[in-house]
C-alpha cells in the first residue's frame, strides 16, 4: 500500500489489474505479486520474505524503488476456504518521497492503469460501485482513512496486526449480496448470513458498493474500527 503525502491528507497508489486475467480482472489494487524461492532463502522468516517480494512487485508494477527499512507490515489475509484458488498475502504500507511518487511507471501487461487517489475518495467511488476494489484492499483504506501523517499510521499499525480468514455468505438477490465475515461474527462459523447475533463483516455486490457492519463483537475490527 503505497502513500504520498499531498495538502494536509494521504493519497493512495492503486493499480487497475488486466481485464482478461483470471483473478481479480479490472479491480484496482496495490503493487503486489508472489514470494519466489530466493526471497525465501535470503531471509529469516516469512514476513521478511514477503517484504523482499514487496519491494521487488513495487519496482516491476509501479517502477518505484521502496527501502525495506521504509515499509511496515500491517496484517495478513488468507482467501476464504470456498474459493478453488486461494492466496495467503502479507501487507504492509508505505510512504513515498515525493520525487517517487511523480514517476510512476506500469507496464501494460498485467496492470493497465494507474491513479492517486485520497483514500476517502476511492471509498467514496467504491461505494457508488465506480471503482471496483477487492475487500482487503477495501478495508486496508478505509483502517488508514483518518490518518494525517506517518505518526498516525504507526500508531494504528501498533493497535493491531490482524490475520484474516474470511467466510463468505450469498444473500440471492439480484445482483447476490456477498457477506464477507469475520472472526466474532455471529455466523463466521455456521456461514448463514441471517443468523442473530453480533456483526463483524463486509457486505456489498461483486463489483463493490460495500458497507462495514459491527456491532457487539469482541474481536477488534479487522479495519481498525476506522468505519464511522
Amino acid at each position: 500500500m503505497l502513500l504520498r503525502e499531498k495538502e494536509g491528507h494521504f493519497e493512495v497508489l492503486l493499480l487497475r489489474r488486466n481485464r482478461k486475467l483470471k483473478f481479480g480482472p479490472g479491480f484496482w489494487v496495490f503493487a503486489g505479486g508472489k514470494i519466489e524461492e530466493e526471497d525465501i532463502m535470503a531471509t529469516q522468516n516469512a514476513v521478511e520474505a514477503a517484504k523482499r517480494a514487496a519491494v521487488r512487485e513495487a519496482q516491476e508494477e509501479a517502477g518505484v524503488h521502496v527501502n525495506t527499512d521504509d515499509i511496515y507490515y500491517f496484517c495478513h489475509w488468507t482467501t476464504p476456504p470456498m474459493q478453488t484458488k486461494r492466496f495467503a498475502t502479507s501487507f504492509f504500507i508505505s510512504i513515498l518521497p515525493a520525487d517517487q511518487a511523480e514517476h510512476i511507471v506500469i507496464d501494460d501487461g498485467e496492470i493497465k492503469e494507474y491513479m492517486w487517489l485520497e483514500l476517502k475518495e476511492a471509498l467514496t467511488r467504491n461505494e457508488a460501485r465506480e471503482f471496483p476494489l477487492l475487500p482487503p484492499t477495501f478495508l486496508a483504506i478505509q483502517r488508514f482513512s483518518k490518518c494525517k501523517n506517518k505518526e498516525d499510521i504507526l500508531k494504528e499499525i501498533q493497535k493491531v496486526q490482524p490475520k484474516v480468514l474470511p467466510t463468505v455468505c450469498i444473500q440471492q438477490k439480484a445482483p447476490p449480496i456477498l457477506h464477507y465475515v469475520y472472526e466474532g461474527d455471529a455466523a463466521y462459523k455456521n456461514g448463514k448470513y441471517d443468523t442473530p447475533g453480533p456483526r463483524h463483516r463486509l457486505v456489498g455486490a461483486m463489483d463493490g458498493g460495500y458497507t462495514f457492519h459491527y456491532e457487539n463483537c469482541e474481536v477488534l475490527a479487522v479495519n481498525g474500527g476506522n468505519h464511522t
